[in-house]
């Protein structure tokens, strides 16, 4: 190489005319600095690498100590490695398997640490798991002591409402008015008014009667004529004072009389004097399972005494007494029996109505409490922006606002299966009917809200669904079953939303009596009031619960520390 040079340099300088000795650079201390250069490192260069060989001695050394110390840790850490092992064969092990990993990184390895430590699977009574044995005991019986009473109080309070109630009969108020006053004919005797028994089987009767005759039912309502009296009957039991009434309509005994000695006259029909003024649509579900029965109870019984006792009686009293010889045979078999004219003032018939009126309504009060849980990682996110004054408003104002668009999508699902809306309100129903909705679900939404985030704090998620299903249960309870046969308990029904919004809804869809309404929508605005007060109330005894179990763990780890650096 260095001939190569110098044979180059050369050939340059004779071609450019230059004298190569006057070439600054001499050849030879030219090719001997390339050539030292090249080949031979200088005192600093081997300085350089004497150094970093050194290094990486060093470094290897304790990469092996390290690795050492890590599979020793591994090995004593690790609950499911034998204990028979020595710690001798552990760090032999271990540096086998940390010079294998060097040696060959990319093949598997049966002595590597990823392959030979991984945790198994152990039995359940292994000495190893008795604390885990010990967690799983407390909380089976913790879990099934909440079952436990949850069961015995909520589940009970549904079966209660139902239990003996026709032994709270008499608590059912019945209106019976007597408007025949027999027979006024002076030459007609011995000839019993066909009412006359009505207060005796009243009184065996189930349920409690108000007897009025006429004189005594035009002063009570003050009437002025008794043309009054049948409408005034109807609008009472339209009005809910009276679960049903018994009607006697005048001249009932006058007419049974005509058409037994009277020739040529019409036949009796007991259906045309005695009515039966009912309203099954004020409790759809229960009102012929336990209202109708209390009236089919007199009329068994009345009817009973007509056929067997009274109509016997009349005959006789007619022939015998009042010289009566020729009668009229067909008019006597038509009038020998009893029946009543049931006058349903406002039926059931639409079982579609079924859905808005009972099993939605708890949807609805579901669907309250799911919104909320859909809110609530948005509600954390967006409460750590904000100040506590802030954080109300926005939790308000998102509350009402979902309340508004919810209610509006559950009202359309009946005004898609074509629910009649006008029966009380014409063409403004369904704008009464979301209104309402709209409040019953703010109500309840902003109760749901109180209690999740109280349960959620202190106890987790885990509490969630006992507590709404409670919800659900201490409303649907005491609207769903009449309180009037339940016990005197179960009157707290008449504060809870579901018991109000559901009042409001048979106006809406039955045309019952609107009297109820002014209470109702008092009580739930009551409902969205308190709940707009207790927010902040929540929000304070939650920071206050929070900011106390922050300080007991600071001071824990404290302790924990101060014991680690004695130790």
């Amino acid at each position: 190489m260095s001939t190569a040079i110098n044979q180059e340099s050369h050939n340059t300088g004779t071609s450019s005319g230059q004298n190569p000795s006057s070439d600054p650079y001499n050849e030879q201390d030219l090719s001997s600095s390339i050539s030292h250069s090249s080949l031979s490192p200088s005192p600093s260069t081997e300085d350089s690498i004497a150094q970093f060989d050194g290094q990486l001695q060093y470094e290897d050394r304790q990469g092996d100590i390290t690795s050492k110390e890590e599979d020793n840790r591994s090995l004593q850490s690790d609950p499911i490695q034998d204990t028979n092992t020595s710690p001798k064969e552990n760090n032999t092990s271990a540096t086998h398997s940390h010079n294998n990993k060097s040696d060959n990184s990319g093949a598997f390895n049966p002595n590597d640490e990823d392959n030979a430590l991984q945790r198994t699977g152990t039995r359940y009574f292994s000495p190893k798991l008795k604390k885990a044995r010990k967690d799983v005991i407390y909380s089976f019986i913790f879990t099934n002591v909440v079952l436990a009473i949850f069961a015995f109080t909520i589940f009970s309070l549904f079966w209660g409402v139902n239990y003996k109630n026709f032994d709270r009969a008499h608590k059912v108020q019945i209106l019976a008015v007597i408007q025949d006053e027999g027979i006024t004919s002076p030459n007609i005797s011995t000839i019993i008014p066909i009412a006359a028994a009505v207060p005796t089987i009243a009184e065996s009767s189930m349920g409690t009667y108000h007897i009025y005759n006429s004189t005594g039912f035009m002063d009570k309502f003050k009437l002025q004529s008794n043309d009054e009296i049948d409408a005034k009957v109807i609008h009472e039991v339209y009005g809910e004072k009276y679960w049903f009434a018994i009607n006697i309509k005048p001249n009932a005994t006058q007419a049974l009389y005509d058409a037994i000695a009277v020739p040529n006259a019409p036949s009796f029909n007991t259906s045309q004097y005695f009515e039966a003024v009912t309203i099954t649509a004020r409790d759809p579900t229960n009102y012929r399972q336990l209202i109708l029965p209390l009236l089919q109870d007199f009329e068994a019984r009345y009817s009973n005494y007509y056929t067997s006792t009274y109509f016997p009686q009349f005959l006789n009293n007619l022939t015998t007494f009042n010289n009566i010889t020729t009668v009229n045979m067909t008019n006597i078999a038509l009038a020998g029996t009893m029946n009543f004219y049931t006058n349903d003032i406002r039926s059931f018939t639409e079982r579609v109505l079924i859905a808005p009126l009972l099993v939605g309504v708890a949807y609805c009060l579901l669907l309250t409490f799911f919104q909320f849980l859909i809110y609530s990682q948005l509600h954390q996110e967006v409460s750590a922006l904000l100040k506590p004054n802030h954080i109300l408003i926005y939790r308000n104002i998102m509350l009402w606002l979902t309340m508004f668009f919810a209610s509006l999508f559950f009202c359309t699902v009946s005004a898609i299966f074509q629910i009649d809306f006008t029966p009380a309100f014409g063409r403004g129903g369904f704008v009464v009917y979301w209104m309402t909705t709209w409040l019953f679900m703010v109500a309840c939404g902003g109760t749901n809200e109180n209690m999740v985030s109280i349960l959620f704090t202190l106890f987790g998620p885990r509490f969630l669904g006992i507590w709404i299903l409670s919800f659900i249960i201490l409303n649907i309870t005491p609207t769903f079953y009449p309180m009037v046969m339940a016990n005197v308990f179960y009157r707290y029904g008449y504060m809870m939303p579901v018991h109000n919004a559901i009042d409001i809804y048979r106006v809406i869809f039955l045309d019952l009596s609107k009297h109820k309404m002014g209470r109702n929508y008092g009580l739930l605005i009551a409902w969205i009031a308190m709940n707009a007060v207790a927010l902040p109330l929540v929000f304070k005894f939650l920071l206050m619960v929070i900011t106390r179990r922050e300080k007991k763990e600071k001071e824990l780890a404290a302790a924990a520390e101060e014991a680690k650096l004695k130790n």
